[in-house]
Formats: structure tokens, C-alpha cells, sequence
């Protein structure tokens, strides 16, 4: 690799300004993003299984009643997905690895799950 298109990744992007998904889509990095996704005994990549339910729990609270829907972008592993189902929410999952979504949908077939960028969800639905 060129060492001028090395440095180009070590400059700091300009604010709000797009960066790319390679940590999202590259098989093996998404993979280890996942592991660190499932674990909830931190928060390094999601929340600890405490901070997910007290979080469950603030949105049934505020927002949540029997038969409600709702959209989870950025979904990841289906970690909210799955226990905001359990309270009688019907769920979408929108996540742009298809890692994450994967492990999802084979945790609950019950959910729907698109893998996509949630930025092109418009684009898609005026499509079909």
C-alpha cells in the first residue's frame, strides 16, 4: 500500500462529515464486533444486561402498551429487539451487519429484521 493512502486514514475526519461501514461489513471484523455485542456483562460494545432492562423498562414506562410497535435502528444482536417483544411489542430490527442481524434471527424468528443501512429505509420502502 502507498503510504500517501495510509495517512489518508490517519487524518481526522472533518465534522458530521460520512465515514465507511468496513467495521460493519468486513466479515471478520464484524464477527468480533458481534462477540463483543453479546456480552453483556460490560459496556464496551452494548450495554450490561442491568442498563438493557432498566432501558426496557423506561420505554415501556414513557412509551410502551400491549400491541404497540416499534423500531429499533441499530439493532446489532437483537438485545432490546428480543425483550421489547417479550413485553407485547411488535418489533422491526434494522442493523447494517449482517453478522448481527444473522445472530438475530436466529435467536427470535418471530421478529422481523432487515439488514441495511437504516439511512436507506425510505428508499426501500417506496420501492415495494
Amino acid at each position: 500500500m502507498n503510504f500517501n493512502v495510509l495517512k489518508q486514514y490517519l487524518k481526522e475526519p472533518k465534522l458530521y462529515e460520512p465515514g465507511n461501514a468496513v467495521m460493519w461489513t468486513d466479515p471478520y471484523i464484524s464477527k468480533q464486533l458481534l462477540a463483543c455485542h453479546i456480552d453483556v456483562s460490560n459496556d464496551l460494545a452494548s450495554r450490561s444486561e442491568l442498563k438493557i432492562n432498566k432501558t426496557i423498562n423506561w420505554i415501556m414506562k414513557k412509551y410502551g402498551e400491549k400491541n404497540g410497535r416499534i423500531l429499533d435502528l441499530g439493532c446489532g444482536p437483537g438485545l432490546y429487539t428480543n425483550k421489547l417483544q417479550e413485553k407485547g411489542l411488535d418489533v422491526v430490527g434494522v442493523d447494517f451487519s449482517k453478522s448481527s442481524i444473522d445472530y438475530a434471527k436466529n435467536k427470535n424468528r418471530n421478529i422481523d429484521y432487515w439488514c441495511m443501512n437504516y439511512l436507506d429505509i425510505s428508499k426501500a420502502l417506496s420501492n415495494s
